[in-house]
């Protein structure tokens, strides 16, 4: 890795473009899930590479604020979370608001998962009069009653629920809303594979996709034997896996009997987090069409910075 940093940060003058390029390699690494509890890895690393710059580097908030200061200028770039600054703010607010990109996608015409919004029944000035959870049945039941609510800006898969009946419904909502006024629903799209594309002044540096964990059938063993079977192979890496995804294996039937040779992932969710695991290894046909989808979605929005959301 550290003969990786000198190359990106020759690509771009701004600096700023060190610190998104290597949370960007952060992310599509297992090193998410194994960094030390005392330093975030993006933290070290871009500690690191501001040293070989020969920029002066300080954190704040226990690694969330970061400070980088050229001294020949003495001018300050400022990193927040995994904000870098590069984008208006017009449109990083869009972009980290579900339904409100997925408006602006569906009036450029490009393709996207459609989110809506729902209100919290206390928001009265701006709900609708038959009600939020009226209005959410109505969407559910247009449907086909299987639809994934979440955090209308939330990220990691927190307080993300498929539901399928009035009940899942109603326990997704209550929970979303017990943390904010307002959530996202759109319909479950049952998908392979999750593809995250990083955009920089117009060219994409880097594309990962992220795999569910699976089990390999036999016809007779259930998803828990199969599961049981696989952490004794190897029981200490099997245990970091089952802690993280301990909420995604709840959403699983696990008594389920998958076919003979049939491949079935056993969590939902392509959250890192979750249990998710990451590859940069990708078809370069696959490749082609991620880089001209993502591109054409920037270049609509206008954004500087960009990390693209694509499935398959």
């Amino acid at each position: 890795m550290s003969g990786m940093i000198p190359q990106i940060l020759k690509t771009r003058k701004s600096f700023n473009f060190m610190a998104s390029s290597l949370l960007a390699y952060y992310f599509s690494t297992k090193w998410l899930h194994t960094e030390s509890k005392k330093e975030r890895l993006a933290l070290r690393l871009i500690r690191e590479a501001s040293k070989d710059l020969g920029l002066e580097f300080e954190s704040k908030s226990s690694g969330w604020i970061m400070l980088i200061t050229d001294p020949k200028t003495s001018q300050t770039k400022y990193i927040y979370g995994y904000s870098f600054g590069l984008n208006p703010q017009s449109v990083a607010m869009i972009c980290d608001d579900k339904p409100a990109l997925s408006e602006v996608l569906e009036t450029k015409k490009i393709p996207h998962i459609k989110h809506r919004i729902f209100l919290h029944p206390g928001l009265s000035n701006w709900s609708t009069s038959s009600g939020m959870f009226s209005d959410l049945f109505s969407y559910a039941e247009a449907h086909q009653w299987d639809l994934v609510l979440k955090p209308k800006d939330g990220s990691g898969g927190q307080h993300v629920f498929r539901c399928k009946n009035k009940r899942e419904l109603e326990a997704a909502a209550l929970t979303i809303l017990s943390h904010g006024y307002t959530l996202a629903a759109s319909p479950y799209k049952k998908i392979e594979a999750e593809y995250r594309v990083i955009i920089l002044d117009g060219k994409s540096r880097l594309i990962f996709r992220k795999d569910r964990p699976s089990l390999l059938g036999d016809g007779s063993k259930t998803l828990r034997e199969l599961l049981l079977e696989d952490f004794k192979k190897d029981p200490l890496s099997k245990l970091d896996f089952l802690i993280r995804s301990t909420n995604n294996l709840k959403e699983i039937d696990l008594n389920k009997v998958p076919e003979n040779g049939a491949l079935t992932p056993i969590i939902w969710k392509h959250n890192l987090a979750g249990g998710a695991l990451a590859s940069i290894k990708i078809d370069p046909l696959i490749e082609e069409k991620l880089n001209l989808l993502a591109i054409e979605a920037v270049t609509a929005l206008g954004a500087v910075l960009f990390l693209w959301i694509l499935l398959d």
